[in-house]
């Protein structure tokens, strides 16, 4: 592995002392971000004094348009509750409304959902805020969904949600409704002490908590001249630069052994002079060999700013590489070099955008064709894919440097499971789909598409939280445009960089804001570091599970190349697991009118993750796997236990009803009597050769050197 190019404060200081200078463009003034008068020219930015309570949206990621004091029912559905006395009593009651995306400028758009204000001087005092032009999101409110808040004294250091995320918290009392079609959100709040309340649509996560959470990684894990090949290599710099002149940044993690002096190119083609080199440039032709033995592994996260789970998902994954005395992580660091863009959209997070940048423009559709003048991160990031793709592939072939001749549709790619980017995972948010789960592409070659699928199923082997069901790898998720702006999924991260690699691997995760539709059940390991997770009721996501989800990304990465130095899953097992996905892959492609859904119940049937005590029985299955035509059914005998008591005991004991047996038929009584007490010859059910669904899933105990099984791990817990 190579070194990376420049150092991160060495190109940090080039762009803001030389900002004003070369990069302002005229009449969009630089902001100081340090100041809440900085953000004043942006729209979604204010304060207001009504009756002694201050609210401020001048902040980072803070929005919020208009707000006024309010007397009236809302809705009629709301004029009803305040007659029955079915809310809170209320002091001061207000009118909200919420700046959209580039709200009052030619790019403005229907974007709306995001919002993020402070109140001061509201103590001792119930109140009650109405968000008056929110997205109609009432299928997320209706599940409910509630926003969160946090409580700061005032004039100490700002927590950071990324280092103290329990802070955070969900408020009591929400309210959706609507009025003459228009979605209206109430939520109520009492203000017990003088201290500032925030209040966000979401958890958030601003520019400024991920740089100081950022700046406190690299504090801890700076790279030492003298390394052994044990150490972590630590490197933070500059991948370019945004519209509004911020710094989009690159951070690389992996294991020190194998690296040399060599540098790699940098990517950041519109930072000020001196321009770093470009990877693009006619010296960098040639792609060398990878010597490492380490393929890519690329992390990216808010491109849509108002998609704040993504940031606590990248925290999950960040800890868990850096882990110093995990073997797990360990295994990732010396198998993947780790590439992670933090924030991909920082001119959306500032201005408090929810979807768009700083030119109402949704750059998850632009990683196709994109412009370097008008999606400079979307270029940089193409770039910096197609570089690894070429550098770090393990073959030693010579792939042309003609990012322009790579395919641009379905048709025209070729899969290539060599490419130098191993994984790649784009990190998401949604708001209407319950649940953690993965968007991935439907790849041509069946058992590249079924290690796909093995991968999702791993995943939430590991995840409490990751709802395999609700994972999508369909064609058609490919290429549909979105209803708000006919733009395709073509362009998007995940399907345009498979177009660009050919890789497998390449993923879009989504969070639920609120919860999921069940719970994993996660399995005992001795010795693992991550302690197992007891079956429990729905929970309201926080930034833990979040967390949660995103180290479950990772076990299932070493799970599914059977590489995990502490599985969850036993080896073996995830070979029988690939091989029933494969059969249903192949039963999906060869029968197009019956293209079932492939789920956790017809590519798991008998498999389990030692969810039972070895005291408990495994429940069979109650469902078998469809029967291709041609397959041969072989009759085979369940296997039954039988309590020795039962074959050892005496014939000649007899009980009270055996005196009165007619003498005549006495023959007939005592053959029957040897029948019970020999153990009865079951009934035969068939089963598939070769067998599909009559193993369990079994699980490796260090300690006892036994395995153990237990009933389906898709068990679900949930509501009732």
């Amino acid at each position: 592995m190579k070194r990376r190019h420049l150092e991160y404060f060495q190109i940090r200081s080039l762009i803001f002392d030389n900002l004003r200078e070369f990069y302002n463009a005229p009449g969009t003034p630089l902001l100081d971000l340090s100041s809440d008068l900085g953000f004043m020219s942006y729209p979604g930015k204010g304060n207001w004094l009504i009756d002694g309570v201050e609210i401020s949206s001048c902040f980072d990621s803070g929005n919020l348009k208009s707000i006024e004091l309010n007397d009236n029912p809302l809705s009629d559905e709301d004029a009803v509750d305040r007659r029955q006395g079915r809310r809170p009593e209320v002091d001061l009651e207000f009118r909200c409304v919420v700046a959209p995306d580039m709200a009052g400028t030619e790019f403005e758009n229907g974007n709306k959902s995001w919002f993020h204000f402070r109140v001061t001087g509201a103590h001792g005092k119930t109140v009650r805020f109405n968000m008056m032009n929110l997205n109609r999101h009432q299928k997320l409110y209706n599940q409910g969904m509630a926003p969160v808040f946090m409580v700061h004294q005032q004039g100490t250091e700002m927590p950071n949600i990324m280092l103290e995320p329990e802070r955070w918290n969900r408020v009591c009392s929400v309210f959706s409704h609507t009025s003459d079609g228009v979605f209206l959100m109430s939520f109520w709040h009492t203000f017990t002490t003088a201290e500032d309340v925030y209040f966000s649509f979401s958890y958030p996560c601003s520019v400024e908590d991920t740089t100081k959470w950022i700046d406190k990684l690299e504090k801890k894990h700076r790279f030492p001249e003298e390394h052994s090949s044990s150490d972590i290599y630590f490197h933070r710099e500059i991948l370019c630069r945004s519209i509004d002149g911020r710094p989009v940044e690159l951070l690389t993690i992996s294991s020190a052994e194998g690296i040399t002096d060599e540098v790699e190119p940098n990517f950041a083609h519109n930072l000020p002079p001196p321009f770093p080199e470009r990877a693009d440039e006619e010296n960098n032709n040639d792609a060398e060999e990878n010597k490492s033995g380490q393929k890519a592994f690329m992390i990216s996260a808010r491109v849509h700013p108002g998609e704040t789970p993504a940031s606590h998902v990248l925290r999950g994954m960040v800890d868990f590489i850096l882990r110093t005395d995990d073997k797990r992580s360990a295994t990732l660091r010396s198998r993947y070099v780790f590439k992670i863009i933090p924030i991909l959209n920082p001119d959306g997070v500032v201005r408090g955008h929810y979807r768009t940048d700083a030119r109402g423009q949704n750059l998850n559709r632009f990683y196709l064709n994109p412009d370097v003048s008008l999606q400079p991160q979307c270029f940089a990031y193409r770039q910096l894919i197609y570089y690894l793709h070429r550098n770090y592939r393990l073959d030693g072939k010579d792939i042309p440097n003609d990012i322009d001749s790579t395919a641009q549709d379905y048709d025209s790619l070729v899969e290539d499971k060599e490419s130098g980017v191993g994984f790649l995972i784009d990190l998401h948010a949604h708001a209407a789909k319950r649940g953690a789960f993965l968007f991935g592409n439907r790849l041509k070659l069946a058992d590249y598409h079924a290690e796909t699928l093995c991968y999702a199923r791993l995943t939430a082997a590991n995840s409490a939280h990751m709802d395999f069901d609700a994972c999508c790898f369909s064609q058609r998720n490919m290429n549909m445009k979105d209803k708000r702006d006919q733009l395709s999924k073509e362009g998007s991260c995940r399907v345009a960089f498979y177009y660009l690699t050919g890789s497998p691997h390449i993923y879009t995760l989504e969070c639920n804001y609120n919860t999921g539709r069940y719970q994993n059940a996660i399995s005992s390991r001795d010795g693992a570091l991550t302690p197992p997770i007891p079956p429990a009721p729905l929970v309201k996501y926080t930034p833990d599970h979040y967390a949660e989800v995103g180290r479950g990304l990772l076990c299932g990465v070493l799970d599914v190349f059977t590489v995990n130095p502490i599985p969850r899953v036993a080896p073996q097992q995830v070979k029988s697991l690939r091989g029933q996905i494969s059969r249903q892959v192949e039963i999906q492609r060869s029968n197009p009118s019956q293209r079932r859904k492939i789920t956790s119940k017809n590519v798991s049937s008998g498999l389990s993750l030692d969810r039972l005590s070895q005291y408990e029985k495994p429940k069979r299955f109650e469902r078998s796997l469809p029967v291709a035509s041609g397959t041969k059914v072989v009759r085979t005998p369940p296997v039954k236990e039988v309590p020795p008591g039962r074959l050892s005991r005496p014939i000649a004991s007899r009980t009270c009803s055996d005196r009165f047996v007619n003498p005549s038929s006495s023959s007939k009584h005592t053959r029957s009597f040897k029948a019970r007490s020999i153990e009865k010859k079951p009934s035969v059910l068939p089963r598939i050769k070769p067998p599909v669904h009559t193993f369990n899933l079994q699980f490796h105990n260090d300690a006892r050197e036994t395995l153990r099984t237990g009933p389906s791990f898709t068990t679900r817990f949930g509501h009732r």
